[in-house]
């Protein structure tokens, strides 16, 4: 039996080991404030690279604005959970801004000032009751010159790119205009014809890169980039003269980033059959796109017509017209990410030579490996898609339609002696390649419509060729700092056992439901049977039996949506006693165990002195 000294002992031990805790406590918020450490499994609350190197040479002041309807939240545990994360990486973004980034928490009451002033700056309200009760959920920010910028609504299909719509969101607030993108185009992408000959509108992308970019037009001859020039768009060039290449290569060696659409085979109206390439760059950069092959595929074929003069014999896919969906794209890179659909005519496909070991290619859109190569000079005299298929034969290889190139290049101008001529690049390239131009043709990714002779045109886009477009520049007018980052996996972190609930609860459920779709397949096949089917759609009356069945089949389908209803108030419950619990063990079990460790520990020990 312990003496009263022991006792003592344990008790005097306790409690310095409880002060020593609190005091470790206290010296640790004070000399590592600011200091954390992300024990997640995907690192979610780190930033990354471009992010830090962001944050480290911001200039001005950034306030940001999280408006977040927590009471409107309550029934939607997935954006509960997302607004968890988005307030824990504006936390370590403030954190890591030596004093130029501001958040705000707001909570946007219902016609409120607050409200006011979420509408105001950009953010979205999702209407929630007719008395008109809004759910926001979205970051305004603004700069020391009032420029605003928003992310209207967080959408939750976007949480792996979190870091990048923020980091995204800052960069635009930092800089004090828009980048500029020179485009330099062989197509008629600004309009042509004629009176006599019709006129041909503006494309769309052009448009929209307008909208979202400060565009400037630069002529097919240029014999230099302007230096303010900060992402340069070519777009099928072809027949491209010695100067205007080099003025080319220059930027490049500058550090000017790259956006080129190439093409083995164009079907632009007018451009038919003409090709593009910019061999010699290409070359020098270490990457080649074969001038005489476009990439066919069966798996991703278009269907179109089949059509023999005025007869219809139905659809046949067109293996040169690719609808490339998810699986084609690299779910890795901001620019292709979330695209459910791009399509391409007759494209070609992109390979590394070998002559730079430290060009870095990265396939963006790829076709399947039932692809196959056909010689571009064949669509020129033959365009039946029947007569391509019959003799198919798929190199089981996935070739890359559009990729990234990153790494250290060489002039392709050695020998030139220009003033201010340079060597080699004074940092790596980072150029975007798409061997397709056809695929920015109106009609192919969007449909132009006439609202009611108005003059206003309703844009109707039937594939992402535009976001793709809009989010290759979005990247390169990033420059590294937006480049960099690449998409980390999403929390999923399902509650194994909230989980086994809600399957159990649908098990339920679905049981119910197919037996009572039997049961009315089968009160069908009496109708029938009795030769009543008929007349009991036509509204003629029915015998009293048949009444009493429809009667009772019609309480069953209340009955069934009473229990449905019952079983997902018991499923909530049920979640929430759950979570009551995993809260009662972190906030009180853990500390007890600690406190029972603590008191054990010590009488272990001295009962082994004893």
């Amino acid at each position: 039996m312990a003496t009263h000294k022991q006792r003592w002992i344990s008790t005097s031990t306790i409690a310095i080991a409880v002060a020593a805790f609190v005091a470790l406590n206290v010296v640790a918020g004070l000399v590592l404030l600011g200091n954390r450490i992300d024990l997640t499994e995907n690192r979610l609350y780190t930033l990354s690279g471009g992010t830090l190197d962001l944050l480290d040479t911001l200039k001005e002041p950034v306030r940001l604005r999280f408006f977040y309807s927590e009471a409107a939240l309550n029934g939607y545990p997935e954006l509960q959970s997302h607004a968890g994360r988005i307030k824990g990486l504006l936390k370590e973004y403030a954190a890591r801004s030596h004093g130029k980034l501001a958040v705000e928490v707001i909570d946007p009451k219902p016609f409120s000032e607050e409200e006011d002033l979420a509408v105001s700056l950009g953010v979205q309200g999702i209407p929630l009751t007719e008395a008109g009760e809004k759910l926001y959920f979205g970051l305004a920010g603004t700069n020391s010159t009032d420029r605003a910028s928003a992310i209207a609504f967080f959408d939750p299909d976007r949480k792996a790119w979190l870091e990048y719509d923020l980091t995204r969101l800052i960069y635009d607030l930092s800089i004090l205009k828009k980048p500029v993108v020179g485009l330099m185009t062989w197509l008629p992408m600004y309009g042509a014809g004629s009176v006599e000959t019709g006129l041909q509108p503006r494309w769309v992308i052009t448009d929209l890169i307008g909208e979202s970019f400060e565009m400037e037009d630069l002529t097919t001859g240029e014999k230099k980039i302007p230096d303010h020039i900060g992402v340069l768009m070519l777009v099928h060039p072809a027949a491209v003269s010695d100067d205007t290449l080099y003025a080319i290569d220059q930027f490049v060696m500058r550090g000017g980033r790259l956006l080129v659409l190439t093409d083995p085979f164009s079907s632009v109206p007018g451009y038919r059959f003409h090709e593009s390439n910019l061999t010699k760059l290409y070359k020098a950069w270490g990457v080649e796109m074969p001038a005489d092959k476009v990439v066919a595929d069966r798996t991703m074929a278009i269907r179109v017509m089949n059509q023999i003069g005025e007869s219809s014999l139905g659809t046949i896919a067109n293996i040169t017209w690719l609808g490339l969906g998810p699986e084609s794209v690299n779910a890795d890179d901001v620019t292709t990410a979330q695209t459910e659909l791009i399509r391409l005519i007759a494209p070609g496909y992109f390979r590394l030579t070998g002559e730079n070991p430290d060009m870095k290619l990265i396939p963006l859109i790829s076709g399947s490996d039932d692809a196959m190569l056909i010689e571009s000079f064949r669509l020129m005299f033959n365009d039946d898609p029947l007569e391509y298929l019959q003799d198919y034969k798929p190199a089981g290889e996935r070739y890359p339609l559009a990729v990234r190139l990153e790494g250290k290049v060489k002039s392709a101008f050695p020998d030139r002696k220009d003033k201010g001529h340079l060597a080699e690049s004074k940092e790596p390239l980072h150029a975007v390649l798409v061997a397709d131009a056809d695929m920015l043709r109106d009609g192919f990714w969007v449909v132009r419509q006439n609202m009611f002779g108005q003059g206003q045109d309703l844009l109707t886009p039937t594939a992402h060729n535009g976001i793709f477009i809009l989010n290759a520049l979005d990247s390169l007018s990033g420059g590294g700092k937006l480049i960099g980052l690449r998409s980390r996996a999403a929390p999923e972190r399902p509650f194994e056992a909230v989980e086994r609930l809600r399957q159990e609860a649908e098990a339920r459920f679905r049981a119910q439901e197919v037996a009572l779709t039997d049961k009315l397949k089968k009160l069908e096949e009496k109708l029938q049977q009795a030769g009543q089917g008929d007349i009991a759609k036509e509204g003629i009356l029915l015998t009293p039996a048949q009444e009493e069945e429809i009667e009772q089949f019609r309480k069953q389908m209340v009955e069934t949506r009473q229990e449905l209803r019952a079983v997902q108030r018991s499923l909530r419950e049920e979640i929430e006693r759950l979570g009551a619990r995993l809260r009662l063990v972190n906030i009180v079990a853990m500390p007890l165990l600690l406190i029972a460790l603590a008191f054990f520990v010590p009488m272990r020990l001295g009962r082994r002195k004893k």
